[in-house]
């Protein structure tokens, strides 16, 4: 009977032990708020932004982006000065100014490595920064869902989940490129001026018609033939909604053929401000390269893209007498 005594003794000290232990460590995973933020900094006072990734294991060499705020603008300085998609990057900084901690998914250095939030391997680092100061770290790891990842802080070495996949974060600068730098107000082209190769130059004019108190716009031509007025606005719509899908630099290459282009476009606004497009097939790829006489950069443009555009600027196809007898 003692004996019974002293091994129920033991099994109930182990019991007690084990319990405390649990306690223990559920107090210390539950040490932090549910709903406390992921980062405590203030993310709208950032001006610069460095993306990393994938890094560690067996991941290639990690590809790197930065973004940094020049006047109240998104820049991209690797990236030929290009003006970044400020709404992208607006859109990332809400998401991880809004990430909650939620409960610790782990705590061990082996699970850092394991969900790739390690300082050496991780699939995003995000660095937040204002000026030279670093105002917060973040790494991003493997999927916890759709569209969540595995996150932590570099001051912490919990893991949590948050919503914020890690391919949502490119470090390709393209993704970051803001595509609608050439595009403009619809309202404010005034004046579009067509020289297709072996063509002769089609300038269209846009006027204005007044028919009792309804005023409406239409576009003329200079040479005073009558224009398709459905193929011009199509062809407007073309110029104004223009995306840009690369910077491809700001020094031109023979490959891009700019010096005999297949498009040229002189395009003034309703102030008389004018710039002139250039746009060629490049020897490779399924590209246009499209060069502004307003902007600094070469500009690529996937076929896809172009399309719309060299198909609506044809002067033969702008002139209603050409429509009529097709």
């Amino acid at each position: 009977m003692q004996r019974a005594i002293r091994i129920l003794a033991v099994v109930l000290i182990v019991q007690i032990g084990a319990a405390l232990a649990l306690a223990w460590r559920g107090a210390g995973l539950s040490a932090a708020q549910p709903d406390a933020a992921l980062i405590g900094a203030d993310l709208k006072e950032i001006d610069r932004l460095r993306i990393d990734g994938p890094a560690g294991g067996d991941k290639p060499q990690a590809a790197s982006v930065e973004l940094v705020k020049r006047d109240g603008k998104w820049l991209l300085p690797g990236y030929f000065d290009a003006p970044a998609d400020a709404a992208k990057v607006d859109d990332l900084l809400k998401r991880l100014a809004g990430a909650k901690r939620g409960l610790p998914v782990a705590t061990s250095a082996s699970a850092l490595a394991r969900f790739r939030v390690a300082d050496q391997e991780y699939e995003r680092r995000i660095v937040a920064a204002r000026g030279e100061t670093t105002l917060a770290t973040v790494f991003l790891g493997t999927s916890s869902g759709v569209r969540k990842a595995h996150a932590r802080t570099a001051q912490d070495q919990a893991v949590y989940a948050i919503e914020l996949a890690a391919y949502e974060v490119r470090t390709a600068p393209a993704d970051w490129l803001d595509q609608s730098l050439l595009m403009r107000d619809a309202a404010a082209l005034a004046e579009i001026a067509v020289a297709a190769a072996g063509k002769p130059t089609l300038t269209l004019r846009r006027a204005q018609r007044k028919e009792g108190d309804q005023t409406s716009s239409t576009w003329e031509a200079e040479s005073g033939q009558s224009v398709d007025q459905a193929k011009a606005s199509a062809l407007a719509d073309a110029i104004v909604n223009l995306k840009v899908d690369a910077v491809l630099g700001k020094e031109p290459k023979p490959e891009w053929r700019l010096d005999q282009p297949d498009l040229r476009l002189t395009l003034k606004d309703t102030q008389g401000k004018t710039s002139q497009w250039s746009i060629s097939k490049a020897k490779s790829g399924d590209i246009h390269v499209l060069k502004a006489s307003d902007q600094s950069w070469y500009l690529e443009i996937k076929s896809w893209n172009a399309r719309p555009l060299l198909e609506a600027a044809v002067p033969d196809k702008l002139l209603a007498a050409a429509a009529a007898k097709s």
